[in-house]
């Protein structure tokens, strides 16, 4: 079974990231969670 995007740790979103980079949806997704857990 596939994790949720939100369920991924910053490294598996990393990952996911690397492979997917071709795929526009999902890589959107990806780095919009990614970057909404970056602290300032």
């Amino acid at each position: 079974m596939k994790k949720q995007l939100t369920e991924m740790t910053n490294q598996e979103l990393r990952q996911y990231l690397s492979k997917n980079r071709h795929n526009e949806k999902g890589f959107s997704q990806g780095l919009e969670i990614l970057m909404s857990r970056k602290t300032d």
